[in-house]
């Protein structure tokens, strides 16, 4: 992961009951997984030395994590959709994601 160089990684469909990503360079990985099915799962790994604050959903479908980097505060969000009544569960992410946020937000794409 670290040949990257990226300060995160956001990880999709890591289908994991065990949450136990290790990388020395991130040494802090995040999972939103079900615990009753090994479908779906968000992860989000951290760059080390990065302070950070973290809001996850338990059927594995979304992450937070707010960072301040380079002296701004952002909001990063990784998420899962599901197949069916995916604009009524974006919209109650979003209210979630509002809730949690703070910092810059960015803009949306390809709504």
């Amino acid at each position: 992961m670290h040949i990257l160089r990226a300060d995160f990684l956001f990880l999709q469909e890591t289908h994991r009951h065990v949450t136990n990503i290790r990388d020395r360079y991130y040494n802090s990985c995040f999972h939103s997984v079900n615990p009753e099915t090994k479908s779906r799962g968000a992860s989000i790994a951290v760059h080390m030395g990065l302070h950070h604050e973290i809001f996850y959903s338990t059927d594995g479908r979304l992450i937070f994590l707010k960072v301040r980097l380079w002296g701004q505060l952002l909001t990063l969000a990784s998420l899962y959709l599901p197949n069916i009544d995916q604009i009524w569960a974006f919209c109650k992410i979003l209210a979630n994601l509002w809730e949690f946020g703070g910092g810059y937000h960015g803009t949306w794409r390809g709504l």
